[in-house]
């Protein structure tokens, strides 16, 4: 009889709310004694009451039975307050530091009901300044059971415009950050990449409670971050961020390319763009690179006295190749500006540095130079941020190859890509990595652009000639020859280049144009009269390590040729 009593008891609907009145003269008094009695300030003996903790964990279980069991929600004002009294929340702030973790948790779990039982709901809650402060100090918590209960209720806060910017307000994210960085320092990360490899739930009640913490920390944190403002970035403080950007580097790194398990959709949320768009928005406020002073690269280039580079400007630029000769020697001892990049790199095997250039180096998508809303970029890129390095845009692999066709003769050698180059994406990850290696080791040249984007060094050196020879950009690609090869055919280039060959030796032959006329962008080179490098003639030139050469314009440039080359790591070694 008793058991058939209490299943009845147990499937009866909630009681429905009282009126908002009645509330503030009954049921208010009582909860805010029992709430005093039970707030970590307050908790002197004479103050104890056996019976507080029970009456509010009675009430607040049964307010969070009406906010997920009424059904359809009642988005009018008095139902509203009816159902969220002024006076409850103004309990909300002093219940979120009660010493008890089951009073807190519950509180912040009702808090969480009701910004998803309503968008007016969620909007009353995101109003009250106490609430929203209160659920972000919570954060702090010593109790994981509180902290697990207050992530949840600031992720459904966090759903609407309204919930988010208060949030923002409150300081959330700097919260979320601190956090962030003291749990993950610790194991957190690697338990949760090791449950992704498994695919284990990092939810279970099996699972480290520190697992199941840094999941929702990351899960509201991209939320908030990815929906944020650049004014609002701006707000954070820089220390929070170059204590906390490495470690989620780190976390992109492991979880890169890996499928996260269904079973951790109903915590883990975000994709490995989503964490890449998170990264790229907290690293818009780092210090750009250092630009390398003037003089220093002057004096790089073309020794300490000033007159050899007035020199260059007047008889070489713009008019005739100039050759600056050099040795890995010599940069070592005297070349600050360039030595310095020689050091960050780290030589190798073939292997492992392909594998660094291939495996672990990101695509960089272009940006259109007239793009002034970064938001507008970001929205366009959210699905493409951390994606792998795309044929085409970010890397090419090709040879240059002697034609037998009677009726090409104007062209000695054609470049063949590896990758067909059509309409299709082509990532370079997995086995298409891989057959780039064994393209590599049957002559292909491996052609990297946008190193200015992927090395603080090589940025820093090429802001510094922007300023040196007055250009609007300058960009740095790296090309990796095996020796005895040939990577891209006679061709001409619309722009200055400067050459430096880091490692081995390339042969170059360079021709002067044939005609005074710039010739237009990407026009093939049968249009051109025929050159002198076709005669046999040209200057003909041997780069050795540490060698450089300024290619002007109106040049065309017939192919390099590699030899005795020995590749270096493309990662610079990490900064100290």
């Amino acid at each position: 009889m008793e058991e058939t009593r209490s299943r009845r008891k147990r499937g009866r609907p909630p009681p429905p709310p009282v009126g908002c009145s009645s509330f503030n003269r009954t049921v208010f008094p009582l909860l805010l004694a029992a709430a005093a009695t039970s707030s970590s300030s307050s908790a002197s003996g004479n103050l104890q009451n056996p019976h507080a903790r029970f009456i509010l964990r009675r009430f607040l279980r049964a307010r969070l039975a009406l906010l997920t069991t009424r059904t359809p929600p009642c988005s009018s004002p008095s139902a509203l307050e009816r159902l969220l009294p002024e006076g409850l929340l103004a309990l909300f702030p002093v219940l979120f530091i009660s010493r008890w973790p089951s009073v807190a948790a519950l509180g912040a779990e009702v808090v969480g009901a009701a910004t998803l039982y309503s968008l007016e709901a969620n909007e009353m809650m995101a109003s009250d300044e106490g609430v929203v402060k209160g659920l972000v100090c919570a954060l702090g918590s010593k109790s994981r059971r509180i902290v697990k209960a207050a992530l949840h209720a600031v992720m459904d806060l966090s759903t609407s415009p309204v919930g988010r910017e208060q949030l923002w307000k409150a300081s959330a994210v700097e919260r979320l950050l601190s956090f962030f960085y003291q749990v993950a320092k610790t194991s957190a990360i690697s338990a949760v990449h090791h449950s992704m490899e498994r695919g284990s739930d990092v939810c279970s009640n099996r699972r480290p409670v520190e697992g199941k913490i840094v999941a929702l920390v990351l899960d509201v944190m991209v939320i908030l971050i990815n929906t944020s403002t650049e004014i609002l970035l701006n707000m954070i403080p820089r220390y929070l961020l170059n204590r906390s950007l490495p470690l989620l580097q780190e976390l992109w790194k492991k979880i890169r390319g890996a499928s996260i398990p269904r079973n951790w959709g109903r915590c883990l949320h975000f994709t490995e763009y989503d964490l890449a768009s998170t990264i790229f928005r907290l690293s818009m406020k780092q210090a750009n690179p250092a630009i390398c002073e003037i003089d220093k690269i002057r004096i790089s280039i073309f020794g300490n006295e000033i007159s050899n580079f007035e020199n260059f400007m007047l008889k070489y630029w713009e008019n005739s190749p100039f050759l600056l000769s050099g040795s890995s020697n010599i940069l070592e001892k005297d070349n600050a500006v360039f030595s310095s990049l020689v050091h960050s790199l780290n030589p190798t095997s073939t292997d492992d540095v392909l594998d660094s250039i291939l495996m672990e180096l990101v695509s960089c998508p272009p940006l259109a130079s007239d793009e002034l809303d970064i938001n507008c970029f970001m929205n366009e890129m959210n699905s493409s941020l951390g994606s792998p390095l795309i044929y085409g845009q970010d890397i090419r692999v090709l040879k240059a190859r002697e034609l037998t066709a009677e009726s090409l003769k104007n062209y000695v050698k054609k470049e063949v890509h590896f990758f067909e180059n059509g309409m299709r994406k082509v990532f370079i990850d997995g086995d298409n990595a891989q057959k780039c290696k064994e393209a590599f080791q049957n002559g292909f040249t491996v052609a990297l652009r946008g190193m200015e984007f992927r090395s603080a060094k090589v940025a820093a050196i090429a802001k510094g000639l922007e300023v040196l020879f007055g250009q609007p950009s300058v960009g740095a690609n790296l090309y990796l020859t095996p020796p005895g090869s040939q990577g891209l055919a006679r061709h001409y280039d619309d722009h200055c280049v400067f050459v430096w060959q880091l490692f081995g030796q390339k042969h170059w032959t360079i021709s002067y144009s044939p005609t005074s006329v710039l010739p237009r962008l990407y026009e093939p080179l049968s249009s051109l009269p025929c050159s002198e490098s076709e005669k046999g003639g040209g200057l003909q030139l041997t780069l050795n390590e540490g060698g450089k050469v300024l290619l002007m314009l109106l040049f065309i440039v017939g192919m390099k040729r590699g030899k005795n080359y020995q590749i270096p790591s493309l990662v610079p070694k990490p900064e100290q």
